[in-house]
């Protein structure tokens, strides 16, 4: 089944990797992009 192989992967790979990058050096700076990004979004609603 292809749904599992994916999810299977997500699970196993992608998701640590996200989590690698979030205890990051650069987390500060990558919320801060976060929150202009989303002010941006905000602002064109």
């Amino acid at each position: 089944n292809s749904m599992w192989t994916f999810s299977n992967v997500l699970s196993s790979h992608i998701l640590p990797i996200h989590r690698r990058f979030e205890n990051a050096p650069d987390t500060a700076k990558t919320k801060a992009l976060q929150t202009v990004i989303e002010m941006k979004v905000n602002d064109s609603i």
